[in-house]
């Protein structure tokens, strides 16, 4: 245990979720391992925070910290009222501080390289969160940032829409006051004062909506810490998943169901849908063109049909693990992080999703039928 806290080196991990943009789905994972520690079960350390070396060599004896997602904002959320009706709290933001301080306390100040990670959520909540994680440490410690699937990006809808904005619309200010969305309209107005945009980047929200500030080509460009993206141009979140708003085929935008069946099997789509697969990936490539070629940024940006690729060890350093410039994620990010050479990297080679390693829980069963 005194290795764990002494903090030679460290990451930092923000567990993945999504979000809830209304009490009565706030209210729901809340009896869920998403909203409650009661509800959590312990977690296998695979991936970027395995510890044997041949699954992880460059980060494999490091100190690893992996903070349990529970809020449903990316860790954004900040108001002091409790809902008394439900009792749910809004505090992501305090969660955040909270973890931070108690981290430093214990040896992270200590610390001669740190990375801050996640995935999904996690990794939204890495670039919102990662110029100030980088101001609380030192300035003689190397501090970077790794978002995997957290590029989340600002698009229409193939019916036109813009779901994911009114989602991250909502994300705000249900994280703002806890209050019904009855009212959605009368608490716009106070969005920039409290609630979520109050700990979204500021220069941000002086310029724009802050639901805008969700999505991080907005955010990228003025960001200051070294940062490397790792995301599928594919996407399986942003493309597949309709219990929640997301972005390509979201459920309101195909009320019929016309896309169930390609959203989650790329061999059942249609000539028309195959073309908004490939629209798709085109917005995701325009919106990386905000991290810029700065050699402090990093980006390993394949096709496979996936979210969250650096905590499995099939993906992260497999034998079968996906490959851009002969280079696996764990080697890139290795070799990006320790400053051995840079990494900007896109699958130019496929316009169609690749099933690069299989992952049964990625996929309901009818994937292969």
């Amino acid at each position: 245990l005194l290795d764990f806290y002494i903090f030679i080196k460290c990451y930092y991990v923000c567990q993945g979720g999504a979000w809830c943009e209304s009490v009565e789905r706030c209210t729901y994972r809340a009896g869920k391992h998403v909203g409650s520690s009661k509800y959590m079960t312990g977690l296998n350390f695979t991936g970027i925070l395995n510890k044997k070396k041949k699954f992880n060599p460059d980060f494999y004896n490091w100190n690893r910290i992996l903070v349990r997602y529970c809020d449903g904002s990316s860790f954004t959320g900040d108001v002091e009222e409790v809902n008394p009706a439900t009792m749910l709290h809004f505090r992501g933001a305090r969660i955040f501080r909270a973890v931070m301080e108690e981290l430093l306390a214990k040896g992270m100040e200590n610390a001669s390289n740190v990375l801050l990670t996640g995935c999904s959520a996690g990794g939204l909540a890495t670039i919102l969160h990662c110029d100030n994680f980088r101001n609380l440490l030192p300035s003689s410690t190397q501090v970077k940032c790794v978002s995997d699937a957290g590029y989340f990006i600002h698009a229409k809808d193939y019916a036109g829409g813009n779901s994911s904005a009114d989602f991250f619309q909502q994300v705000v200010l249900s994280q703002l006051t806890g209050l019904s969305f009855l009212i959605f309209n009368l608490v716009v107005s106070v969005t920039r004062l409290q609630g979520s945009a109050k700990n979204l980047p500021p220069w941000c929200t002086s310029i724009m909506k802050p639901s805008l500030c969700f999505y991080p080509q907005y955010v990228v460009p003025q960001m200051q810490t070294p940062l490397f993206v790792v995301n599928s141009a594919y996407d399986t979140w942003q493309v597949s998943f309709f219990k929640i708003e997301n972005i390509m085929a979201p459920k309101r935008a195909d009320p019929c169901g016309s896309w169930k069946f390609c959203k989650f099997n790329i061999y059942k789509c249609l000539p028309a849908q195959a073309k908004t697969w490939q629209d798709f990936r085109r917005a995701i490539i325009r919106a990386l063109a905000a991290l810029g070629r700065s050699s402090s940024r990093g980006m390993f940006i394949n096709s496979c049909h996936t979210h969250c690729q650096t905590t499995l060890d099939s993906k992260w350093y497999g034998p079968a693990a996906s490959r851009l410039m002969n280079k696996t994620i764990g080697e890139a990010v290795g070799d990006w992080y320790y400053g051995r050479s840079g990494f900007q990297q896109i699958d130019h080679r496929h316009d169609w999703p690749q099933l690069c390693v299989f992952d049964p829980s990625e996929h309901p069963k009818d994937y292969l039928s």
